[in-house]
């Protein structure tokens, strides 16, 4: 897994000089350092002020590059707790999502860990659609149904386009709708509770 680059910078032509690798694209031009120099800033900044935040922040993205995600994780967490830090947030969302791939926690605190530090549309859909599906998986009706009603609230977000087919395309959050209706009447199983709760839920519409 790598981390992103910072919303609406892309790369365009790039070139190396003077130790930096230089990118010009139509609006900007600017250098990436090269990682020895990074690495060193880190090293200097954490022995003068162990819990510099920007410091570990940058040294949780290092370590993701590197493969070791628990230690980047820590990282990123600690820096979070110190300072808000809107690119790191975005780094940990997408590496803690990562894992909901593969697996829905059964610690309901690391989910609305998640849920906190989405501030990417691309990420709060997937997020959304990951654990809709892995609730209804596991049998826990009404948590999914909030899920996918979540999605379905109209709202200004747009949404990632999935490929169906080799001709189609389709919009994730209303593939994950047809799903939840597909499978079931309202989709089950759940408990007794959860099933006598969806109505309701219909009446009133997502919530948060």
């Amino acid at each position: 897994m790598r981390a992103r680059l910072n919303a609406g910078r892309i790369p365009g032509n790039l070139a190396a000089g003077a130790g930096a690798l230089v990118s010009q694209s139509l609006g900007e031009i600017f250098a990436y350092r090269r990682l020895p120099e990074i690495e060193l800033q880190v090293e200097t900044a954490l022995e003068q002020q162990p819990n510099d935040p920007d410091a570990l922040a940058l040294r949780g993205e290092l370590r993701l590059h590197e493969g070791d995600d628990a230690a980047a994780v820590a990282d990123l967490r600690k820096s979070l707790s110190i300072k808000p830090n809107a690119q790191a947030s975005l780094v940990l969302a997408e590496l803690l999502i990562a894992g909901l791939r593969t697996d829905l926690p059964s610690d309901r605190e690391l989910i609305t860990e998640i849920e906190g530090l989405i501030q990417d549309d691309h990420q709060r859909t997937e997020f959304l659609c990951l654990t809709a599906a892995a609730f209804e998986k596991r049998g826990e009706l009404l948590p999914a149904f909030e899920q996918y009603l979540k999605l379905a609230t109209p709202s200004d977000v747009k949404h990632p386009l999935t490929r169906v087919s080799r001709q189609l395309t389709a919009r994730r959050d209303r593939l994950a709708l047809s799903g939840l209706f597909r499978r079931s009447s309202l989709c089950g199983p759940g408990t007794p509770a959860d099933v006598a709760a969806i109505p309701a839920r219909l009446g009133t519409g997502a919530t948060g």
